[in-house]
């Protein structure tokens, strides 16, 4: 998905359960949804070229577990805890 000008990212995302790689490097995400966090298959995303003003840049360096811990601590946690209960198998 890189390089497309994209501007956001849906928050359906999380119905990638096989995700491995995530590159959205270079396009115009201003933020990025919180479920991104909740995909345990996803071991590496790309993000630069974005201007990310919601993440700080010490956050978007950190790797993608600091990253994705990041986007799951942002949700409030009846939000969390709903999100959790509907990943189960």
């Amino acid at each position: 998905m890189n390089d497309n000008k994209i501007k956001k990212i849906s928050q359906n995302i999380i119905k990638l359960k096989e995700l491995k790689t995530l590159d959205l490097s270079n396009n115009d995400l201003p933020d990025l949804p919180s479920e991104i966090g909740f995909i345990n298959s996803l071991v590496r995303i790309q993000i630069e070229g974005n201007p990310l003003k919601a993440i700080r840049q010490n956050i978007r360096a950190s790797g993608t577990n600091q990253l994705k811990n990041y986007l799951k601590d942002r949700m409030d946690a009846s939000q969390r805890q709903n999100l959790e209960k509907n990943l189960m198998p």
